[in-house]
């Protein structure tokens, strides 16, 4: 095979260099612009306070660019001549983008965004080929002159493999269609004036036909941006988008009804050559940069010789320059897993845990992990080895490169996900996290018998307010000690204040009042009933809850009837011994609250950083109530045993638990803590009965565990539910 690039490839490529240095580069160094590209590029990109969107300024820059390199005739090189192209060939593109890539970071070509001097437009392709003309004259000219941006929602919460399992439906009424959905990293949205969204409008769950595209303006009433997902590499343009009946004619259908997938793989297989020839030449610019500091290098003192096999270890390594090309006659493989090393500088070490899997667009027919950046991660890493920590500081050479995804509007890649199953790690990953939630779930059991002694000579909400006031101190220490952001933006902090009235004032309130009036056994077992308010909660949200969901809620509330009632002959329950479990029913809504809205400001600052903050503000809250009733003075009353089970209570049920419970989630997923959340009330009545006298009756123990069948049930309905299509109106 002839690997010759075309004379006229070639003097094309000598056409742009020329551009770039007479056009791009003097206004890459204007106005102290440079500042995008060296090691500040990442805050000065970035706009922190307004959700990690980008910054104006860099917008502003970019579309300069972009206004210098369509007047000169190459932006829309590779589109069709009606377009206002040059009909530029796959061939021509994959070596000129490889080309660019080569030349580093620079305005005339950026791997984190797309930006290029030859732009790739996969989006004015689909409206080219499938569009209709009304669609057409609106959308594609208005894209180049920035008057319209169109968002790309393909991947949704729960579905990013395989698209054809998208719950986002479309159903017709008369000739407009309602949509009903959820999209996730919905590219473009941060300056979108269209969304092209993907719903389901006929077929069975999982056919590849019955899958629609719309153009859906972002104004329509019931379309949301929820909020912005952080990537690894910032800024982000990528939403969590909800559309809640959400109405568009008929003339916003793009393609033809039910053919919504021949749009969705035009759009990724247009941009996988592409990327798969930016990574290529990344790849080389690993090699150029490694080879020319190995031949300056000086390794200790200068007159030391190489050991033998040192030499020899630089013999293979100098044969780099030549692998390369083997990469333009490689097959493609069968898609393997993601891998995460390619974004994150700090991952590419060996001793980091694999990351979780992301989502990505395999089951569309393209690679989700194509050779060229399988290679290009390789060739990365072989370059660190040569120019060492300095080669990937921000400010070093390779910096840039081992956070960039060098991919579309589909492959910018969120932060990991703790939704679903397990992460694919090793043996020994799963068997830590195992041990860990044994930990966990013994020290949150374990509040309920010491804090009962403790109340016992101190008020609940005294209690609860230092408590938490001490568990907060320890969050902040352990988010210090772990390097991991302290501050709350200000945009966050009347949201986090709401949620620390509920999720720690509230809570705490009621947990401490209900202590003082109940048995502890009695209170971990009443709590397990959070997942069924959250259930509720979600039905109350929109989310379809089948009748399994239902019955589980009946049969967790019965369970706590039995509990309360402590007796399997005789019906007990009296007005006054329901206080203090309405208490723990209102603790259980309250942390169900709580847990149901912190989920979007978890994946955005870090659970972690939710909770310290939360923790912090619910007791600063709390402990002014508590001393307008009770005094500090109350401390003087605790003996040496009695204040090692407060300060046991505040730094281990809440702060250790809390850090043991985040590595959980690291290592195993949601569902297999969850499985272990469900052992709490063991843990709680057990340690009551062993150590505190706490009596266990035979009524107590059947009621335990119909409250744990009932939450079980509850829990297995949401999954189920979560796994079929949503329901839309009529």
């Amino acid at each position: 095979m002839d690997f010759t690039i075309p004379a006229d490839i070639a003097a094309y490529i000598a056409e742009l260099d020329a551009f770039i240095e007479r056009e791009i580069r003097p206004l890459e160094r204007q106005d102290d612009n440079i500042r995008f590209f060296d090691h500040r590029r990442e805050h000065a990109r970035t706009d922190w306070d307004n959700d990690g969107q980008p910054r104006h300024e860099w917008e502003e820059l970019l579309a300069e660019m972009r206004r210098r390199a369509d007047k000169a005739g190459h932006l829309r090189f590779g589109l069709p001549r009606e377009l206002g192209g040059k009909n530029g060939s796959n061939l021509a593109m994959a070596v000129i983008r490889e080309h660019l890539a080569h030349k580093g970071l620079g305005l005339h070509n950026d791997l984190q965004n797309e930006s290029s001097i030859v732009g790739n437009f996969p989006v004015a392709l689909l409206l080219h080929r499938f569009g209709t003309q009304e669609q057409k004259d609106r959308y594609i000219e208005g894209m180049f002159k920035g008057t319209e941006r169109i968002g790309f929602g393909l991947t949704e919460p729960l579905h990013g493999s395989d698209a054809t399992f998208m719950e986002t439906t479309a159903v017709k009424k008369g000739t407009d269609w309602v949509i009903n959905g959820m999209k996730r990293f919905n590219t473009g949205m941060h300056t979108a004036t269209v969304d092209l969204v993907f719903a389901r409008t006929s077929g069975k769950v999982g056919e590849p036909r019955g899958i629609s595209a719309f153009l859906v303006p972002v104004k329509t009433p019931g379309f949301k941006i929820e909020y912005m997902w952080w990537t690894f590499n910032m800024p982000s343009d990528h939403a969590e988008v909800s559309l809640t009946n959400v109405t568009v004619p008929g003339s916003t259908m793009l393609g033809e009804e039910g053919r919504g997938l021949d749009v969705a793989q035009t759009f990724v297989h247009e941009n996988r050559i592409r990327q798969a020839a930016s990574s290529l030449g990344a790849a080389q610019y690993c090699i150029d940069m490694s080879v020319a500091y190995a031949k300056n290098r000086k390794v200790c003192v200068a007159s030391r010789p190489r050991a033998p096999h040192e030499r020899f270890r630089m013999g293979g390594d100098v044969e780099l320059p030549r692998q390369p090309p083997r990469l333009r006659r490689r097959r493609p493989r069968h898609a393997g897993p993601w891998r995460h090393r390619l974004l994150a500088p700090h991952a590419v070490r060996a001793h980091l845990p694999p990351p979780p899997p992301l989502p990505h667009h395999r089951g569309l027919g393209g690679d989700s992990d194509p050779p060229g950046r399988r290679h290009a991660v390789r060739l990365l890493g072989r370059a660190e080895g040569f120019d060492g920590a300095e080669g990937v500081t921000p400010s070093g050479p390779l910096g840039h490169l081992p956070r960039n995804s060098g991919g579309g509007e589909e492959n910018q890649t969120p932060p990991p996900s703790y939704g679903g199953g397990a992460p694919q790690g090793r043996r020994g990953s799963r068997t830590t996290g195992d041990l860990l939630m044994l930990g966990t779930v013994l020290l949150m059991g374990s509040s309920y018998p010491f804090a009962k002694d403790v109340l016992a000579v101190m008020s609940p909400l005294l209690y609860s307010a230092s408590r938490y006031l001490v568990a907060s101190l320890f969050l902040f220490a352990a988010l210090a000690l772990m390097r991991r952001p302290l501050d709350l933006p200000r945009r966050d902090w009347v949201p986090m204040l709401l949620l620390s009235l509920v999720g720690v004032a509230l809570f705490q309130a009621c947990w401490g009042l209900a202590m003082t009036r109940t048995a502890p056994s009695l209170g971990s077992i009443v709590m397990t009933t959070t997942t069924a308010f959250s259930a509720i909660l979600a039905w109350f949200g929109g989310r379809r809850l089948p009748a399994l969901g239902w019955a589980g809620i009946v049969l967790a509330f019965a369970g706590v009837v039995l509990v309360v009632n402590n007796s399997l002959s005789a019906f007990t329950v009296t007005p006054g011994s329901l206080d203090g479990t309405l208490l723990w029913m209102l603790a259980a809504f309250a942390w169900a609250f709580y847990v149901e809205r912190c989920a979007p400001y978890n994946l955005r600052l870090g659970s972690l950083r939710v909770m310290a903050w939360t923790t912090l503000l619910g007791s600063l809250v709390l402990l002014p109530i508590s001393l307008a009733f009770d005094s500090l003075a109350e401390f003087g009353r605790l003996d040496d045993r009695l204040l090692g089970f407060w300060l046991y209570t505040a730094i281990f049920p809440v702060g250790v638990a809390f850090l043991g419970l985040t590595a959980g989630l690291d290592r195993l997923g949601v569902s297999r803590v969850m499985v272990y959340m469900y052992l709490i009330p063991v843990a709680g009545v057990g340690l009551s009965a062993a150590f505190f006298g706490d009596p266990l009756t035979a009524a107590r123990v059947l009621g335990g565990l119909v409250v744990l069948a009932g939450v079980i049930l509850t829990r297995v309905a949401l999954d189920r539910a979560a796994r079929l299509p949503r329901p839309s109106p009529a």
